[in-house]
C-alpha cells in the first residue's frame, strides 16, 4: 500500500519543552554563554541552559543563529504509544520552528508530595538556577506526515490515552489536596490545575478534528503512562505547572488534518 500525506497544524496549549536527551546543556562556568547575554529568568541568575531540538551542534548558546525544529520522532512516539506493529506504517517530518517563538522558562514543580514527608506540599521552583528553551504557548506550526492508512485513527486513539492521563493527573491531584496538607499559598495553584484539567475534559469531547497530544519532558509519571483506574490517587508522581496556564507541560492542540491529493 502507498503512503499518504496528510498536512496538520500544531499549537501548543501549554509551555513545550523538548531538549535531546544526550545534551549536557549550556554552562555558564564552562563559558557557553555570557551573564549578559541573557536576563533573568524570574529574577533568578542562570547558570545552565537546556536548549530546545536544534539542527547541527553548537560548541556555545547562540538561539539567533540555531536551527530549531520539533523532531518528527516525537509526534510519532506520541502517536503510536510503542506500537511497534503500526510504527513502520507511519512516518513523520521534523517540524520547522523560529528561534522567537522560544522563551527562557523556569521549572515549577509541586514539591514534597510524598506522605512520608512531613513538609507540606508546595509548589516551587524546580532546579532555580536552570532555564529551559520551551515552545511559547499559541504559536501555531504546520506539520507533514505520512500513513498508510487512515491517519485519523492514530490521532483519534492518542487523543483518548492522553484524555485518561489527565484523568491521572486530576484524580492524583484531588487526593493530594484531600488527604496531604498542601502550602496555603500553593493549594489554589493545585485547585487551579485541577479546573483547568476539567475544562479540558469538558471541551476536548465536542471538538470534532480537534485532538490533544502530550509531548516532550517534564510531565511526570501520571502523563508518562496509562495505569489501572482504580489506583490513580495512589500514583508516586511529581507534578510540573507551566505558570502561565496552569496546566501541565507538553500539552499540544492538532487540528487541521488534511489528505494531500
Amino acid at each position: 500500500m502507498s503512503l499518504k500525506r496528510y498536512t496538520y497544524r500544531i499549537k501548543p496549549l501549554s509551555k513545550l519543552a523538548l531538549s535531546p536527551r544526550d545534551h549536557q546543556g549550556f554552562h555558564l562556568a564552562a563559558g557557553d554563554f555570557k551573564e549578559d547575554q541573557i536576563q533573568k529568568v524570574d529574577g533568578r541568575d542562570i547558570k545552565i541552559i537546556y536548549p530546545f531540538y536544534q539542527y547541527g551542534s553548537y560548541e556555545s548558546y547562540q538561539p539567533d543563529k540555531a536551527d530549531y525544529y520539533i523532531p518528527g520522532s516525537s509526534i510519532k512516539g506520541a502517536l503510536v504509544l510503542g506500537d511497534q506493529k503500526n510504527s513502520a506504517k507511519l512516518m513523520v517530518d521534523d517540524v520547522r520552528i523560529d528561534a522567537k517563538s522560544l522563551e527562557l522558562t523556569s521549572l515549577y514543580k509541586l514539591q514534597y508530595m510524598s506522605k512520608d514527608s512531613s513538609i507540606p506540599v508546595e509548589l516551587g521552583l524546580f532546579f532555580p538556577n536552570v532555564a529551559v528553551e520551551m515552545l511559547q504557548v499559541e504559536r501555531s506550526f504546520t506539520g507533514e506526515l505520512f500513513c498508510e492508512a487512515d491517519i485519523s485513527t492514530y490521532f483519534q486513539t492518542a487523543h483518548k490515552n492522553n484524555m485518561r492521563k489527565l484523568e491521572q493527573l486530576r484524580c492524583k491531584l484531588g487526593k493530594v489536596v484531600n488527604s496531604i496538607v498542601v502550602h496555603q499559598n500553593s493549594k489554589q495553584k493545585v485547585l487551579n490545575l485541577i479546573e483547568q484539567i476539567k475544562k479540558i475534559e469538558t471541551n476536548r469531547e465536542t471538538q470534532l478534528g480537534s485532538y490533544l497530544l502530550l509531548l516532550g519532558g517534564f510531565k511526570g509519571l501520571a502523563l508518562s503512562g496509562l495505569f489501572d483506574i482504580t489506583n490513580f490517587d495512589k500514583l508516586d508522581t511529581a507534578v510540573y505547572l507551566d505558570q502561565s496556564t496552569n496546566l501541565p507541560y507538553g500539552l499540544v492542540q492538532i487540528t487541521d488534518l488534511k489528505e494531500m491529493v
